[in-house]
């Protein structure tokens, strides 16, 4: 399902951030657009820490990276 698919966080009609909708498939995300309604696929970020897919529409730290680091300062992710 992935292939022709790319990572597109903005919406290709209003240029709008996106939300994500659904995770389909692994990296798939189905997006839609807050302002003008437009529904598309995109994929995946990337981890800038562990460069592993992060389940987010854009690049940054995926969930495990980013508890790491708040474990190296001494906060802790729990809720409480």
């Amino acid at each position: 399902m992935q292939e022709g698919i790319k990572n597109q966080p903005n919406c290709p009609k209003c240029g709008s951030m996106g939300r994500i909708s659904e995770v389909i498939e692994g990296n798939v995300l189905f997006m839609d657009c807050p302002k003008c309604k437009r529904v598309w696929l995109s994929t995946s970020g990337i981890c800038s820490e562990c460069g592993r897919e992060n389940i987010f529409p854009s690049n940054g730290l995926c969930i495990d990276c980013y508890a790491k680091k708040l474990s190296e300062r001494g906060i802790t992710s729990e809720v409480k």
